[in-house]
């Protein structure tokens, strides 16, 4: 779980000039609050795998939480849900387990910008955004 920590509850911030990979067996689990904001950027890829679900929510703050300069990955066999902003430099997909399009789920503020394509199964959830940088 990635959520705010410490005696003064920062969000953790995740950042690095080559690939970024989190991985769970279970339910990968990121949080925001109101006085810091989370964030997870990779110069390359952007990997995260939660092999039972994804829970991300990310929205407290102006800047792009989800940030990659490769390709961004979500993958999960259980619900994949984004309510967080994300920005892809190559392409940006929601996948299973086994590589094909995974189910989305964001009931507040999706806003997906991606230079490459988009890849989705189903997708539940208010009228979300998808812009090219």
């Amino acid at each position: 779980m990635l959520v705010p920590v410490g005696a003064h509850r920062r969000a953790p911030s995740l950042v690095t000039t080559g690939d970024l990979n989190l991985l769970a067996r279970s339910t990968v689990i990121a949080r925001d609050n109101l006085a810091h904001p989370f964030i997870a950027q990779a110069g390359g890829n952007l990997y995260i795998q939660g092999n039972q679900g994804i829970d991300i929510w990310a929205l407290n703050h102006q800047e792009i939480p989800f940030v990659s300069g490769g390709n961004l990955s979500l993958v999960s066999n259980g619900i994949i849900s984004g309510d967080a902003h994300f920005a892809s430099g190559g392409s940006l997909a929601m996948l299973n387990l086994s590589g094909e399009p995974g189910d989305f789920v964001s009931l507040n503020d999706p806003i997906i910008r991606s230079n490459g394509d988009v890849t989705l199964g189903k997708y539940i959830g208010a009228s979300t955004t998808d812009k090219s940088f």
